[in-house]
């Protein structure tokens, strides 16, 4: 039950980073910034 708990909290945690990397180049669309994030 842990490990299925565990699973499914590391696939939300790599979706939020995937996520979290085109919000940020729309947030800050200038290309040094985007690059340095990404």
């Amino acid at each position: 039950m842990k490990k299925t708990a565990l699973a499914a909290l590391a696939l939300f945690a790599s979706t939020a980073c995937l996520a979290a990397t085109p919000w940020q180049k729309i947030t800050h669309p200038v290309a040094g910034s985007a690059q340095s994030i990404g």
